[in-house]
């Protein structure tokens, strides 16, 4: 797989957003806020999916996905 800059830049951009989304949840006092990293990832693909009529391919929305639940999870890491 060879992922190109922008690619890169994206997947860092899904990343940072899952993390302070998270981040913010947990601030609020909510206990499963890493999850809400993941859940909010899969809303926004869920988005350009069937609203925005976006055609990705299959693995490349996991892949965004996944990034999504990664900053959801460093917000976990760093907070225990």
């Amino acid at each position: 797989m060879n992922w190109n800059k922008r690619e890169i830049a994206y997947q860092h951009v899904h990343m940072f957003y899952g993390f302070w989304f998270a981040y913010l949840m947990s601030c609020v006092g909510i206990t499963l806020a890493p999850l809400f990293g993941l859940l909010i990832g899969m809303f926004v693909e869920a988005y350009q999916y069937y609203i925005l009529d976006e055609n990705l391919y299959l693995f490349d929305r996991i892949r965004d996905i996944f990034f999504w639940g990664f900053g959801g999870f460093l917000t976990f890491a760093i907070s225990v």
